[in-house]
């Protein structure tokens, strides 16, 4: 069962909320609603994803063939794109 706490007992109780946390994670509400979780630093390491490098998704991408649906919807983006933005004049001086 998860354990939820008002940010008003958050703030009147912390000590007592940061050890509760070593065990699960404790969810803070502030007027009915969660704004916050808190959790052991260890479920947080856990949790995290690793992100992925630019290196890593350029790899993947260069093993997967590219559909010419794809690099036709592409290039309607960028048509649409260049319909819908009008160039800016620069005054140099």
């Amino acid at each position: 069962m998860a354990i939820t706490v008002t940010s008003k007992e958050f703030n009147q109780s912390a000590s007592k909320v940061l050890k509760m946390s070593a065990e699960q994670p404790i969810f803070i509400t502030k007027w009915g609603k969660v704004v916050s979780v808190l959790s052991s630093y260890q479920e947080y390491q856990q949790a995290k994803k690793e992100e992925p490098s630019f290196e890593d998704i350029f790899a993947l991408s260069a093993e997967q063939a590219v559909s010419d649906e794809f690099f036709a919807e592409f290039e309607q983006t960028l048509v649409d794109i260049r319909k819908s933005t009008k160039p800016r004049v620069t005054e140099f001086e």
